[in-house]
């Protein structure tokens, strides 16, 4: 198999090979020149053109196998050399028995008014004469040929058009009659140059003709009137598109007529002349005599080997494997060969090959980019390669996609990126994207072999038809435009037949999201505060803030709220006409559950404290109900997608219906257009509706105490306390994917995140597209229970079916899984466990998740004074005690009351004593049990927030005061819901 060596610094010289010709990426250029050659001797006496044509694009090796070439001719006739073996073993041994002399590569820029090929020539053959005359004592020889050069000479003049000193007129036309001699003259000089210096052959090298405009066809033209001498070959490296546009221009302006106005005429004579060039340059290089260049990807196989000196870099890999791992091993940015194929960030010239290895070999190796002191030599290597890519490949396109790429390459202007995205995406693309897919075949809708079972392929085209005009809708505003949309665009073009610069194109934008998704994610997981970033305080007043976006970290931005964008019914088979993957839920049960929680929890973590052993059966049983609420609750949390009001929602009727039926894209349509960034809403407390997406635990992890604390009644305190209880999903989720190396010493809760961010964040456009193609592909075809189908569908993409690269050659890939997942299926087959012992949770998710009927468990009791107190526990700040006691689902109607009995040590932030608090409970018992023990209260106004403000105006809910008990929510779902 052939070898690609390549020595550091290379890429600037031309490439003289001079061994291994049988392990060469040229080997068989090299065999189909000397079979040609081996033709061309046998008429080498012969007054034909004998040319042999290297045939390629710029930087494809032409003049490096050219020359190497011409060596390998001069050379092979020295028995016991490597030239001699090479040629004996190809089977020419013949040619090794033919001496050649060899000029210097003739270069075209030297070409003009004043100096033609055949003065180069000549010229070059006197410098060599008269370097070897001072050797020569046979003077008869040496005047034969100063005649011969001197015949040569005076014919040349005339090409010139010069006129010579003439006695007479009789004597000009001599010196014009032998013009027409020329050839026959330059013949006889050869001859006698040759025999001047002992060869048999003469070799011309003519390197990139078609690189001078303007004079390539005068030069060709002397080349074929001229150069078909006997004991004369020919090597030419050449262009040939670019030669036959250059002949053809020339004919144009020879045959143009200056008065000619007519349109269509012109045409046909630019037709005329292109038909005419082409034949031109066939007679002159025929097909048979053209030796055409490999393109690197002909050869995507073979070992490459870099040497620097004499110390070998790399060597003995795949060069498919070897680019893409130099890179990661350089700069941490992942690229993935196809199956099969190679990664178009692989240059397919061999030149721009040589220029990418080039630059990967001389940066510094990186080892561990979690070293402190690799880090600088990381972010170095990045900067260079971006460089490197941004300006490389935007010279691929043309001045208006250069001008488009270089804005979203230095754009700055936050959260709108994608937008802009978007517009390149609309522009360069329009046809496709607004093209009439409902007049498709049906089979063009199936989905990798499968078929939607519930769904008609119209009714599939329309969705995505309706998907693409949203997202390229103008009025959408930038922040409400995702990656996810990107990502939908750029899939559906890519089923599409492009050309190549638009396949170029779509690479340029998903290698541009991985190199951004991937800084993105190292400046908030690297740097202290950045995950959930806070504003500093002193600086706050100075910096003009967007406060819609508090606490949104660079990569949140950045993704936009989603990774995917999907019709409901895509991922998960619909299920009784319902959709499993993406619907809408109910709200005020889930904020009132998560109320529940925050009453409970420190309860559940004093229980977690003591000996398990000791705790009564009641107390095991409640544990074991309060984890599969909490549970329950973040499945929810983490699968919200955002909140969204019950005007969004209005569509044919269908939530006055109280029906779950709601057309999602038109209203994902609307929010776009909406001037509220819809995805980073908080939620209020009287928040109606949440939109659920089972892929969005992949947007929620990029900010986890962001993706819980947007519900009103989870604060920085709750939150750190479900990060730390053993049974809260986002403990499991921490725990199952523990990174040992990420430590950032006492900040346990940034090393935490780290960590779980660590392996479930996608940062990869193609891990990004892999992953949902995964979701594609197992998507069920038989229609289990909606839990079951869930929970497998989150089992089955936790495999990307990716892998890192190796950092280092004697290290292994790292398989890019995500495990965060594993805590939600866990959760939800939990759940639904047959042996569970009360379908509570079950009936609760059915209540929140399909809007049905609750069946009502049996109704607490008041609690008595000792159990009050066992709730309290150690608790002592006036709120906290508050919030325990909101907690307790028998007290929820009591809230009024409550909230006045506390109210004051509430305002005064008072902190109770050990003498203090019991006192105050059992006083708080005595009225809670008899209510006309109360004193007369004016009801309480309770705070709300904007955020609660808003929804609530919207939501299909009344507002409330009090906060009720998930049971009696979820009840209250089966009225008639005012929209």
């Amino acid at each position: 198999m052939a070898t690609i060596r390549y020595q550091i610094g290379q890429e600037k010289n031309i490439v003289l090979e001079r061994e291994n010709y049988t392990e060469s990426i040229f080997s068989e250029q090299y065999i189909n020149a000397l079979r040609v050659t081996k033709y061309l001797l046998g008429e080498i006496k012969g007054d034909s053109l004998k040319l042999i044509s290297f045939c390629g694009e710029r930087g494809d090796g032409k003049t490096s196998c050219m020359m190497t070439v011409a060596n390998l001719l001069c050379e092979c006739a020295q028995k016991g050399s490597v030239r001699y073996d090479f040629v004996k073993e190809a089977g020419f041994e013949d040619i090794a028995n033919i001496k050649f002399a060899t000029l210097d590569v003739i270069d075209p820029s030297f070409f003009d008014d004043s100096h033609n090929v055949i003065e180069l020539i000549v010229g070059q053959m006197y410098t060599e004469f008269k370097q070897q005359s001072r050797k020569c004592d046979k003077f008869g020889l040496k005047n034969d040929l100063l005649n011969a050069f001197q015949n040569v000479k005076k014919n040349l003049c005339v090409l010139h058009d010069k006129k010579l000193d003439a006695i007479n007129s009789m004597q000009e036309l001599d010196v014009l009659a032998s013009s027409i001699g020329l050839r026959h003259h330059l013949g006889k000089l050869i001859e006698r140059y040759l025999e001047f210096i002992g060869k048999d052959v003469l070799l011309i090298s003519i390197d990139d003709i078609d690189l001078n405009i303007k004079q390539a066809y005068m030069m060709c033209e002397q080349i074929r009137k001229y150069l078909a001498v006997p004991k004369c070959l020919v090597l030419m490296g050449v262009k040939i598109d670019q030669l036959k546009r250059v002949i053809a221009n020339k004919f144009a302006s020879e045959i143009k007529n200056p008065n000619q106005t007519n349109n269509s005429s012109q045409i046909e004579n630019n037709d005329e002349c292109e038909i005419m060039a082409d034949k031109y340059v066939t007679k002159l290089l025929p097909t048979s005599m053209r030796i055409f260049m490999p393109k690197v990807y002909t050869f995507i196989n073979s070992q490459i080997e870099i040497r620097d000196g004499k110390k070998i870099v790399l060597s003995a890999r795949q060069l498919k494997d070897a680019v893409v791992e130099l890179i990661f091993q350089k700069t941490r940015f992942l690229f993935y060969n196809q199956l099969g194929n190679i990664s178009p960030i692989v240059p397919n010239n061999l030149r721009e090959l040589f220029v990418l290895i080039g630059l990967l070999s001389v940066m510094e190796s990186v080892r561990d980019s979690r070293c402190e002191e690799e880090k600088g030599i990381l972010e170095s290597n990045k900067n260079i390669f971006k460089q490197y890519f941004y300006n490389i490949w935007r010279d691929r396109f043309n001045s208006k996609v250069n001008n488009q790429l270089e804005k979203i390459i230095n754009f700055d202007f936050g959260t709108s990126l994608n937008k802009e995205v978007v517009r390149i995406l609309a522009e360069n693309f329009n046809s496709y994207l607004k093209k009439d897919y409902e007049s498709s075949k049906p089979e063009e809708y199936e989905i990798v072999g499968k078929t939607r079972e519930s769904d008609s392929s119209k009714q599939l085209s329309t969705a995505s038809k309706n998907i693409l005009d949203s997202i390229t809708d103008d009025r959408n505003f930038g922040y409400n435009v995702s990656v996810g949309d990107v990502f939908y665009l750029i899939s559906s073009l890519e089923r599409e037949t492009l050309e190549e610069h638009q396949y170029s194109l779509l690479f340029f934008i998903k290698s541009f999201y991985s190199i951004r998704l991937y800084e993105a994610y190292d400046v908030v997981t690297e740097t202290k505060g950045n995950i959930y970033p806070i504003p500093e305080s002193d600086l706050e007043a100075l910096s003009i803030i967007d406060h819609r976006f508090d606490n949104t970290n660079e990569l949140q931005q950045l993704v936009g709220g989603s990774y995917f964008t999907y019709a409901a019914g895509d991922l998960i088979p619909v299920l009784d006409g319902q959709t499993l993957d993406m619907r809408f839920i109910k709200g005020m049960p889930i904020n009132n559950l998560i109320s529940e929680i925050k009453g409970e929890i420190d309860e559940m973590i004093a229980m977690e404290g003591k000996d398990q052993a000791l705790l009564s059966k009641e107390d095991i049983d409640k544990r074991k109900e309060f984890n599969l609420k909490l549970n329950l609750a973040e499945v929810f949390i983490m699968t919200i997608k955002c909140a969204v009001r019950a005007k969004e929602m209005i569509s044919g009727g269908s939530v006055s219906s109280g029906k779950n039926n709601i057309n999602i894209e038109e209203v994902m349509s609307r929010l776009r257009k909406n001037v509220d960034p819809f995805i980073y809403r908080k939620f209020g407390p009287n928040t109606g509706y949440y939109l659920f997406d089972i892929m969005a635990p992949f947007a929620n992890i990029l900010n986890p105490k962001y993706t819980y604390c947007k519900f009103y009644n989870i604060d920085e305190d709750l939150f750190n306390k479900i990060l730390g209880y053993p049974e809260s999903l986002l403990y499991k989720m921490i725990v199952k994917i523990k990174r040992e190396y990420i430590n950032h010493g006492e900040d346990k809760i940034w090393t935490s995140l780290h960590s779980l961010m660590s392996e479930s964040v996608i940062r990869n456009a193609d891990v990004l597209t892999s992953v949902f193609n995964n979701a594609i592909i197992n998507r069920a075809m038989s229609h289990d229970s909606a839990t079951d189908m869930m929970t497998r569908f989150y089992k089955n993409i936790q495999n990307s079916h990716l892998a890192t690269q190796k950092t280092a050659d004697d290290d292994e890939p790292y398989l890019i899984e995500f495990h965060f997942l594993e805590p939600l299926a866990e959760a939800l087959q939990k759940m639904f466990a047959k042996d569970l012992d009360s379908n509570y949770i079950n009936e609760l998710f059915k209540a929140i998740f399909f809007w049905q009927e609750w069946k009502k468990p049996e109704t607490y009791s008041t609690p008595s004074v000792d159990e009050l107190k066992k709730k309290i526990s150690r608790t002592r700040t006036s709120k906290n005690l508050v919030d325990k006691l909101l907690g307790i689902p028998a007290l929820a109607r009591d809230k009024e009351f409550i909230e006045h009995f506390f109210k004051e040590d509430i305002d005064r932030k008072h902190k109770y004593t050990e003498s203090e608090i019991w006192p105050k409970i059992e006083e708080f018992h005595r009225q809670l049990v008899d209510p006309e023990a109360r004193p007369d209260i004016a009801p309480v106004s309770v705070e709300t927030s904007p955020e609660s403000m808003t929804t609530s105006e919207t939501s299909s809910e009344p507002p409330h005061a009090e906060v009720a008990t998930s049971d009696e929510l979820i009840e209250s779902t089966q009225t008639e819901i005012q929209a």
